[in-house]
Formats: structure tokens, C-alpha cells, sequence
């Protein structure tokens, strides 16, 4: 077995441990940009997928600022409440849209006014999937390791190369669920935002009527 599949087995049993900080845990005092690079590269590096490729840039930062997903910086330095966003953007940003995590950052704030209930939620989801996928996928790894071991046994020439192509049914399948999952949170979404534009338009519409009632009352009045 080469490196690179002895790389992929170690990573995937460091995951059992991985665990992202609790809010409590965040950095209490304020960080500049490059602290707060440091700080997340180094809690995300488990969830890194080899390339090689940062997870988090003060490009993306200032990016975020500007979509308004989190606050802008005070005095250069960046809180414990947006380094907690941060780290929930870093765990959706290769899924959802800048515009739709910002829907459903608004939504929750609007709902839950505490500044810890969202990562708190985002901790406990993330900490329960990881484990959840790890450890299905490393249950999956043991039998095609079984099977793979068992073709060298009968000294099959292609038992490595079988080992690969059931790696990458793997990974395929991950890919299916995570489409789908995709897929499905993007109806969500999307139903969420269109309800929501709804309901201001009814607003709107409403205030504007009710305007409109006052002015035909007060011209009505004058004209008495």
C-alpha cells in the first residue's frame, strides 16, 4: 500500500477526535486578521482535504465583511461572536452562496437574539455529523481493507488497484449524498427567501394602503 493511502487511513481515524471549539473556548480577547487566519487554520486544518489550499484567507475575510455576513472589524481586531461566524461560514461556504448564508444568518438573528445560540447549534451539528459520516466511512474502509488483504493473500495481480476503485465508489457515493443534500437545503432556502419577500411585500402593500386611507381622511377633514 502506498503513502498516499496510508495518509488517507490516518486521516480519516484523526477525525474520530476532531472537535471544534465551544463558544466559551473562542478567544477571549480580540484578534487581528493575520491572529485570526492563524486561529482558524489551525482548529480547521483536521477538516483539510489535502490540497493544499487555504480554508480561510483575509481576502475571504474582508469579503465577508463587505457581504455583510459578519461585522466589520473594531479598531482592526475581530470578536469572539465573528470569529464564531467565521467558523460556521468556513463549514458551509463550499455549498451555499454568500447571499444564502447571509438569508439564514438573518434569520436566526431575528429569531434567537443571543449571540452564541447560532454557533452553539452550528458546534453540536458539526461535531455529530463529522463523527456520524467518520465513522460510517471508516466501516466502509475496513471492508474493502478486508477484501483488499484478502486478494493479496491469493496473490491477485490487480488487488491494489481494485483497493482504489472501491476508494473512489466511496468517495462517489459521498458525492451522490452530498449533492443531494445540497439539492435539497437549496429548496429550502429558496422557499424560506421567497416567504419571507412575500411577507414584506404584504407589509408594504399594507402600509401603503393604510397611507393612503390617512391622506383621503385628512383631504376629506380640510375639505369640511
Amino acid at each position: 500500500m502506498d503513502k498516499h493511502i496510508e495518509n488517507l487511513e490516518q486521516w480519516l481515524t484523526s477525525l474520530s477526535d476532531f472537535t471544534l471549539p465551544a463558544y466559551e473556548e473562542l478567544p477571549e480577547m480580540d484578534l487581528y486578521m493575520d491572529q485570526v487566519i492563524s486561529y482558524l487554520d489551525r482548529k480547521l486544518e483536521p477538516l483539510s482535504t489535502g490540497s493544499g489550499e487555504p480554508q480561510i484567507t483575509p481576502f475571504m475575510v474582508n469579503n465577508y465583511v463587505k457581504a455583510n455576513l459578519i461585522a466589520a472589524p473594531t479598531l482592526k481586531k475581530y470578536s469572539r461572536v465573528q470569529i464564531g461566524y467565521l467558523f460556521a461560514i468556513c463549514s458551509v461556504k463550499q455549498v451555499l452562496s454568500m447571499s444564502d448564508i447571509k438569508l439564514l444568518f438573518e434569520t436566526d438573528k431575528i429569531v434567537y437574539p443571543e449571540k452564541d445560540k447560532l454557533y452553539n447549534f452550528f458546534h453540536d451539528v458539526q461535531g455529530r455529523i463529522t463523527h456520524a459520516v467518520d465513522k460510517q466511512v471508516n466501516a466502509q474502509y475496513e471492508v474493502i481493507l478486508r477484501r483488499y488483504q484478502d486478494d493479496v493473500a491469493r496473490q491477485d495481480p490487480k488487488a491494489f488497484e481494485t483497493f482504489r476503485a472501491n476508494l473512489s465508489y466511496i468517495a462517489f457515493k459521498l458525492s451522490i449524498e452530498a449533492q443531494i443534500n445540497k439539492i435539497i437545503a437549496d429548496r429550502i432556502i429558496y422557499e424560506v427567501e421567497k416567504s419571507a419577500r412575500d411577507e414584506k411585500a404584504e407589509k408594504d402593500l399594507a402600509a401603503a394602503e393604510a397611507a393612503r386611507l390617512e391622506a383621503e381622511t385628512n383631504k376629506s377633514k380640510k375639505k369640511k
